[in-house]
């Protein structure tokens, strides 16, 4: 044997030996033991962009909310604008006012920090109508200016906020926390919030007086013709008329037999002399929602009750103190005769004074009124054409 055959020898016979000494499992082990390193660091970054994705989402809803919260301050201040009936009766839809307001309600407000600066408002029309329906998507519903909606159409005038985060806008975009890592630095948000200025169709429990006025008063004294409508004036103030029994003056003649006052709203049994039920309805309103095409029930003239409640109102009028000055109540087909009649409507009264005069035995009681547009009642749902009573109301 040479000396290359004799380290060639020896070089099997180590590895032989080598092979004997160490397990096939030992071998396995190791490989299992780099494969296991490999898949944890893989484990680890997946973890981590989850956890970074959760927490950045997370701040990003948090940042969504705060911007809504501002769009939607803004709309209803806007639209809380749109119609401020009763400062100058006569005026029209306050476009300008509107949206000066929207922009500053929202800059009162903060997301992600810092106090906003940007918002964009924009005035219009919202169809009232809108649903489910994809004859009249939501989505299409407002109408920018100089929209004109057609005669008798289910549009309100309304307010569109939108405000954003994004890069010119409020400091940019909403950064992120841990998504930079996976090349994400930071996001837009935005939110958009319309409100509008409309009439109910519906009157919430304790939101009305148990007060009534005849569509015929009410036609008269109204004034359809103008955007928005508005009182028909005379001598440059609303029409002045009178309500009751023995009254100086009905106004306009057709209306003279309109004399009943009071209602029991949807209790229809004659309270005309319950006095104790009454004064249930005067100091908790109506007990149930009162509806447009709903009936409701009439007192006639109410002698036996009338008095008490004629003084009652004097006292809260603007000859009183003021604090039942301007109330919401029902328009009805006719106000004469105790009897159920269909509800057409809601007005606004101005209330200026409660007369009682028993002198000589007669029941002569009534309340001098006029139309007036500073009802904003929060009672009510529904939406229709402003008139003499309106809300303001998110819609998207």
């Amino acid at each position: 044997m040479n000396l290359r055959e004799f380290v060639m020898q020896n070089r099997r016979t180590r590895t032989l030996l080598h092979n004997r000494l160490t397990p096939c499992g030992a071998r396995s082990r190791e490989r299992q033991r780099g494969g296991i390193a490999v898949l944890t660091i893989v484990s680890m970054v997946v973890l981590l962009a989850f956890a970074g994705l959760a927490i950045d989402i997370g701040h990003l809803f948090v940042a969504r909310n705060e911007l809504q919260n501002a769009a939607d301050s803004g709309s209803l201040a806007g639209a809380n604008y749109l119609y401020r009936p009763g400062v100058s009766p006569g005026s029209s839809y306050d476009w300008s006012s509107a949206q000066s307001n929207a922009v500053l309600a929202v800059k009162k407000n903060a997301a992600n920090g810092p106090l906003l600066v940007d918002a964009d408002a924009i005035t219009g029309y919202w169809d009232g109508k809108c649903g489910p329906s994809p004859a009249t998507p939501c989505s299409s519903a407002f109408k920018t200016l100089p929209f004109t909606p057609p005669a008798n159409s289910s549009y309100v005038p309304a307010v569109k906020v939108t405000v954003e985060k994004k890069s010119g806008k409020n400091g940019g975009p909403v950064g992120h926390f841990l998504l930079p890592l996976v090349g994400a630095a930071s996001s837009t948000v935005a939110a958009t919030s319309v409100a509008v200025s409309a009439s109910p169709d519906t009157v919430l429990p304790g939101g009305l007086m148990p007060l009534v006025v005849s569509k015929c008063r009410y036609d008269a004294s109204w004034d359809f013709s103008q955007t928005p409508p508005r009182p028909r004036l005379q001598n440059g103030n609303p029409i002045r008329w009178y309500v009751g029994s023995g009254t100086p003056s009905n106004g306009n003649p057709a209306c003279s037999q309109d004399q009943s006052l009071f209602t029991s709203f949807d209790n229809f049994n004659n309270l005309s002399n319950n006095a104790s039920a009454m004064r249930d309805l005067f100091d908790h309103g109506n007990p149930h929602a009162m509806r447009i095409g709903d009936n409701t029930m009439l007192l006639d003239q109410a002698d036996g009750i009338a008095p008490e409640f004629v003084r009652r109102i004097n006292s809260c009028s603007a000859a009183g103190n003021r604090t039942c000055e301007y109330v919401t109540v029902l328009v009805v087909a006719q106000s004469q005769n105790a009897v159920p009649t269909k509800i057409t409507g809601f007005a606004c009264l101005h209330i200026l004074s409660g007369t009682v005069n028993t002198s000589g035995g007669n029941g002569n009681y009534y309340v001098t009124v006029e139309l007036s547009t500073l009802c904003q009642n929060n009672s009510s749902a529904g939406l229709s054409q402003p008139n003499a009573v309106y809300r303001v109301r998110l819609v998207q």
